[in-house]
């Protein structure tokens, strides 16, 4: 595994989630959600929508709730920066997260509410394709 230590920080420390973070597949698609939603303004609704599709229909419900926790993590990552900001621990936000604008903290709360609920309709046989472009179309809102 290449990056054994990265992809355990990114399993939050569990090791079999860590062989899955791992995967060369699963990386590039973290890596393309990441860079979409690090620019809100930018973000393509139905383009990173139809990457949930882009797999088998087996598959939709397993990527929609991997999009789920990596916005989860990045909400928790752009709390702890934002108050390692107001800290003085560091001066400001890196300039293209969402926590760097203005309004930063009300946006990373409300942008907490939003992965929260999406957990909550992971488990039902709502089409995954519907539940992330709303939820996109509420983290663009945002912004």
């Amino acid at each position: 595994m290449d990056a054994p230590e990265l992809a355990l920080a990114q399993a939050a420390g569990a090791p079999l989630s860590a062989l899955e973070h791992a995967a060369p597949g699963v990386r590039a698609e973290r890596r393309a959600w990441l860079d979409a939603l690090l620019q809100p303004e930018r973000i393509s609704v139905q383009g990173l929508a139809a990457r949930i599709d882009a797999g088998g229909r087996d598959e939709r419900k397993a990527r929609l709730a991997r999009v789920v926790d990596w916005l989860i993590a990045l909400t928790a990552d752009l709390a702890r920066v934002a108050a390692a900001a107001r800290c003085g621990r560091i001066r400001t936000p890196p300039p293209r997260s969402p926590g760097s604008r203005r309004g930063g903290a009300r946006r990373i709360v409300s942008l907490s509410s939003i992965a929260v609920a999406a957990t909550r309709v992971l488990a039902h046989p709502l089409q995954p394709r519907l539940v992330v472009e709303a939820l996109l179309i509420d983290y663009r809102a945002l912004f």
